[in-house]
């Protein structure tokens, strides 16, 4: 999705996507905060208290994930913090020749303790992208 966002004083386009919780497990997670980085910095913190499996009828807000359209890749690191653990997700969006196509990982575990817990890769995302590749910049 393309829009407009201001960035200081002026208007400028930005790409957006949406990207929404899903959770995947048998326990729930109490005091659940999301924070998220990109290419504008921090953005704000959600506080979603505690989430719990199979939930209905909650109303659930997704951060957005705003990029300008002119770089070729765009990274992404969201924070997810609850009573139970800590996790990251990164999520890389590299502009292929048809559109532009992302890719996410799941860790559990900081930074210098992290292990992976799942790997998803989008409709059109390159299957012979190098781990290396994600970090370079």
């Amino acid at each position: 999705e393309t829009n407009t966002a201001q960035n200081g004083s002026s208007m400028q386009r930005v790409m957006q996507a949406n990207a929404w919780p899903v959770f995947k497990g048998k326990y729930p997670l109490h005091n659940l905060h999301v924070s998220v980085v990109g290419p504008f910095g921090f953005r704000p913190e959600i506080d979603y208290g505690t989430m719990s499996p199979n939930e209905i009828g909650k109303s659930i807000a997704g951060p957005y994930l705003q990029f300008r359209p002119d770089k070729q890749r765009q990274y992404f690191s969201i924070w997810i913090n609850s009573s139970s653990g800590t996790y990251y997700q990164d999520v890389l969006f590299i502009k292929t020749a048809a559109s532009w196509a992302w890719s996410s990982h799941l860790y559990k575990g900081g930074s210098k303790n992290k292990h992976l817990i799942h790997r998803w890769n989008g409709p059109g995302f390159p299957k012979d992208y190098s781990e290396s590749e994600w970090y370079k910049d």
